[in-house]
């Protein structure tokens, strides 16, 4: 029925916001477990990844298996076929996804003529806010956190460019209004689907 594809910098609270959104609205669940190379994480929703092995990661690109596939920050992550299919179809389904996620998203939906079914969520977050957030997780060295900081201060930019429209929340906000205003944003998207 529908997707809402949650998106920010790292540290931006999208994982928070998900796990809201689920507790939330009864009909909602997680997209996808998204496939990566990447390590778990204390911060992860379950289900929400499918850890593997990069030569494994490599089989099911080659076969054409996802929907979209990227890499960041070293690590590969994929998107099903048949997930991103089954979400277009029941319920509502969270999808936390980077810019080039949401681009391939909508790239997919275009191609199935589903993109009334999506809409995005970015969470915009000051750099100096993301990291503040990132260290205290306390899982990545100060390079990668530097990085990922580098990376949030061209965030709007590249989501201006893409051309879809979204939802802007101001992930600064306090955690209950921010989930307000995305549950307005999943009331939208219910009443014209």
């Amino acid at each position: 029925m529908a997707i809402v594809a949650i998106t920010g910098p790292s540290g931006s609270g999208k994982s928070t916001l998900a796990r809201n959104l689920l507790g939330m609205v009864k009909s909602a669940r997680i997209l996808t477990s998204t496939t990566c190379t990447r390590k778990p994480r204390e911060c992860d929703i379950l289900k929400e990844y499918e850890y593997t092995t990069e030569s494994a990661f490599d089989i099911i690109q080659k076969s054409g298996g996802f929907a979209w596939y990227t890499e960041e920050h070293g690590n590969k992550f994929g998107t099903r076929k048949h997930f991103v299919d089954r979400g277009l179809s029941k319920d509502i389904s969270i999808a936390i996804l980077n810019i080039d996620g949401i681009a391939e998203l909508y790239g997919y939906a275009e191609e199935t003529n589903h993109t009334q079914c999506i809409r995005s969520i970015y969470l915009d977050c000051p750099p100096e806010i993301c990291k503040e957030r990132l260290l205290g997780r306390d899982t990545e060295s100060a390079r990668a956190i530097a990085r990922r900081v580098k990376d949030c201060k061209s965030w709007r930019t590249e989501m201006n460019c893409l051309g879809i429209s979204y939802a802007r929340i101001d992930a600064t906000l306090p955690k209950g209004e921010v989930s307000a205003q995305a549950l307005e944003v999943i009331g939208r998207l219910v009443k014209h689907s």
